[in-house]
């Protein structure tokens, strides 16, 4: 019986456990009530690089910001796509 291909692996930030890894689209609710909308496959890093001020642009001159939505994809493609279609959504249904 041929071995299946092995995943990739990622070390969780939180905790020493193996995971696989996953890409996510994330809301983040900014403190002026704006939300912005990205994609990564390191969740919890950007997270904490959005809310130290380490990623200039948007986010960084509306701190503290706040995780309001992250969905996990099977693929940097759908998890892009996925960030493309939130980015169309109006501040009420992004709200909700």
């Amino acid at each position: 019986m041929p071995e299946a291909a092995p995943l990739p692996l990622i070390l969780s930030l939180s905790k020493d456990v193996i995971a696989p890894m996953g890409f996510y689209v994330y809301i983040l609710r900014c403190s002026d009530g704006s939300y912005y909308t990205g994609h990564t496959d390191q969740m919890e890093a950007r997270l904490v690089a959005h809310q130290s001020g380490q990623i200039s642009g948007y986010t960084s001159e509306r701190l503290p910001v706040k995780l309001a939505f992250p969905e996990e994809l099977s693929s940097r493609d759908d998890a892009f796509r996925r960030e493309r279609q939130i980015k169309g959504w109006s501040r009420p249904k992004k709200k909700r």
